[in-house]
């Protein structure tokens, strides 16, 4: 066998050592790449078909659904917390103020909420995390002013109960009477100053 012959064969089984092991390590790579987060699926998008639906089921079990603010957001660990001032409540035993948790990451199907902004909020039972209640992006919870919503949530709940503070004087009526309170008190101290002025 000449020279020119062994160096040729000794290229061909070079090329075919790549081809059967770097090939196949290279499929295999390939296919071994990271997983890739994906959003939430069952994601809530107002108005959408599903909203009859969603609202019976959420009828069931433990549940409730209330109209709030958030005013406050902390995060421990993979769960982020809201603490809500309430205004109405149309389902569940919800005070005054309450706190709803949700997970950390939107690819657990967690939800966020703006801080002031006032919510229609669907909460649940479930995977609280030793909060009161538990929301995800699964449920109908949305901004309060869109109407759709808050009309089917009315069909399918009734009209919402007006929250009480404590002391069991409901909240609106808190705010007149500290309006009146405040009112009676600059009143009382104008007409006083007018007394003494017209007095010396």
């Amino acid at each position: 066998m000449s020279r020119v012959t062994l160096i040729a064969m000794k290229q061909f089984l070079r090329c075919v050592l790549v081809l059967t092991v770097v090939m196949p390590l290279t499929v295999v790579l390939m296919f071994a790449r990271p997983g890739v987060a994906h959003a939430c699926s069952c994601a809530y998008y107002p108005g959408g078909p599903q909203l009859d639906q969603q609202l019976a089921d959420f009828a069931q079990g433990e549940n409730a659904v209330f109209t709030g603010t958030p005013v406050a957001e902390r995060r421990e660990d993979f769960t982020v917390f809201y603490d809500f001032e309430v205004r109405e409540v149309f389902r569940g035993e919800v005070g005054a103020t309450t706190t709803v948790s949700t997970a950390g990451d939107s690819a657990a199907c967690g939800t966020t909420f703006d801080l002031k902004q006032e919510y229609l909020v669907f909460a649940t039972t479930y995977d609280t995390q030793d909060a009161p209640w538990a929301v995800d992006s699964c449920s109908a919870t949305t901004y309060s002013n869109d109407s759709e919503t808050r009309v089917a949530t009315v069909t399918q709940f009734g009209q919402p109960r007006e929250v009480f503070v404590d002391d069991g004087i409901p909240t609106a009526p808190m705010i007149l009477i500290g309006i009146v309170v405040i009112a009676a008190v600059a009143g009382g101290a104008a007409g006083w100053s007018l007394y003494r002025r017209r007095s010396r």
